[in-house]
């Protein structure tokens, strides 16, 4: 069993305590009692925690010799059977894989996250932190692109782990 770890950028985490400073220093500006401002700040601290646990979360791929399993928001668990082609794209900005639109997701820098429409149109489901290279993997339903730092190394591992 091998894993590896996609995990989100930095920069959320400077933008929440960006976020939290300038809603402290408004909340504490504002005229009320303290209890008020405490229950403002509590419900401020509660949003950003609920958003940082749902977006700030690292995806882990497993490749085993069961199949390939993605932890995460939006995860699965694929079989070999239900894998119908993986393929490593050494230069993904000049591949038909490079993810264009997105439809429901995330994109910051060149770490992606969610439904993307590739340069042909398709719709995929991508998870990358890298967009130099990745790994595509297509089963009956869905195109999964897989863009951890060291691609070459989830490539080797689906080689080696999958059955043909």
């Amino acid at each position: 069993m091998e894993e590896f770890m996609i995990s989100p950028p930095a920069v959320i985490l400077y933008v929440a305590g960006a976020v939290l400073v300038v809603a402290v220093a408004g909340i504490a500006a504002t005229k009320g009692s303290f209890a008020r401002k405490g229950i403002r700040m509590g419900i401020v601290v509660l949003l950003l925690a609920a958003v940082l646990s749902y977006f700030y979360r690292p995806v882990t791929i497993t490749v085993d010799e069961d199949g390939l399993a993605i932890s995460g928001v939006g995860g699965a668990e694929l079989g070999w059977e239900q894998v119908t082609s993986a393929v490593y794209v050494p230069d993904l900005r000049t591949s038909p894989y490079r993810p264009t639109v997105r439809t429901r997701g995330f994109a910051l820098g060149e770490y992606r996250s969610g439904r993307f429409l590739l340069s042909t149109g398709e719709a995929a489901r991508v998870i990358m932190e890298q967009s130099r290279h990745a790994v595509v993997v297509r089963t009956a339903e869905r195109v999964y692109v897989l863009g951890p730092r060291n691609a070459e190394r989830l490539a080797a591992a689906v080689d080696r782990h999958r059955v043909y």
